[in-house]
């Protein structure tokens, strides 16, 4: 029975981490933070997640580390004002690289490179891109963020 459960386990997380099944979650992800949906965001980071940021803005950098509660006090006021200003946004990823251990069946490692325009009530666009890494956790109430690593720049 215990074989069963463990090959169940590492199926479903076979299943879900596959490049298909990362780019739903990631697309959901996005369709969650254009809505300015902040508290959906903050679920779907496991209660020990970490972050760090790093951004290139007109040879600016901002560096920004924290936990959980930082990122949900940082999204639930930046996604409601980014819903209200940006009338749409075209995302692209390439590099997708999916990286699952043996004794972890539950976790991936995920990295790409996300390109990202977006069009502002005004009609300018802002467009960006970043190298992002995460951490994923596997649950029986689905895939968490468990680390964030992005290191975004503006595009001109």
């Amino acid at each position: 029975m215990g074989l069963l459960v463990a090959i169940g386990v590492y199926g479903s997380g076979a299943w879900t981490f596959r490049e298909a099944g990362i780019n739903a979650i990631l697309d959901k992800w996005e369709a969650d933070t254009r809505r300015g949906d902040a508290q959906t965001m903050c679920d779907s980071f496991t209660p020990d997640m970490t972050f760090s940021t790093h951004a290139t803005v007109n040879g600016r950098t901002i560096d920004r580390e924290g936990d959980r509660a930082l990122m949900c006090a940082d999204v639930q006021k930046l996604l409601p004002a980014l819903a209200k200003v940006v009338t749409d946004v075209q995302v692209t990823r390439d590099h997708l690289k999916v990286t699952r251990h043996g004794l972890h069946w539950w976790t991936a490692e995920v990295s790409y490179t996300e390109h990202r325009d977006r069009t502002l009530q005004n009609a300018l666009h802002l467009k960006t891109s970043s190298e992002d890494h995460l951490v994923l956790v596997k649950s029986f109430d689905g895939v968490r963020i468990k680390r964030l690593e992005a290191d975004e720049r503006l595009d001109r």
